[in-house]
């Protein structure tokens, strides 16, 4: 699973998180390589970093990844099931106030 940051999670832009069981990823091509993602090269053979720090190639985005996490504490300090609930209210609220609209069809 890959999700963005900035979409439901208020976090920075260019940020995300990836989760998967490692027996799947083991079985994933790396499209990037260097930057921490390989070990050792000897002649034409590389040997890469243990999971999963083999996805992790080039420099982090350190930045965004604390933005990140502050955006996750904020979301867990309000509380997902009193986002839930006010999301859920303020859909109710826009649709009935759009059936009373005349010429619109709900």
């Amino acid at each position: 699973m890959v999700a963005p940051g900035h979409e439901g999670l208020l976090g920075p832009t260019g940020t995300d998180f990836s989760y998967g069981k490692k027996d799947l990823l083991s079985k994933l091509s790396l499209i990037n390589l260097g930057g921490g993602t390989v070990t050792e090269v000897k002649n034409n053979e590389f040997s890469l970093e243990v999971f999963p720090y083999r996805f992790e190639g080039g420099t982090q985005n350190i930045s965004g990844i604390i933005g990140l996490g502050k955006a996750i504490d904020y979301i867990n300090n309000i509380g997902i099931s009193n986002i839930q609930n006010h999301s859920k209210k303020l859909t109710k609220e826009l649709y009935e106030n759009l059936a009373e609209i005349n010429d619109i069809i709900l």
